[in-house]
């Protein structure tokens, strides 16, 4: 397994665990979030 395989692998386990974790939050408290990441 070289490193684009594992680096992908890794971007798909990413992408599934944040759409699970967005789909349990409302998407004003989502867009809250995202502000305040910003103002960081």
């Amino acid at each position: 397994m070289n490193y684009e395989e594992i680096s992908k692998a890794i971007e798909g386990k990413v992408s599934d665990l944040f759409e699970e974790l967005r789909s349990g939050i409302s998407e004003r408290e989502d867009s809250r979030a995202f502000g305040a990441m910003i103002e960081r």
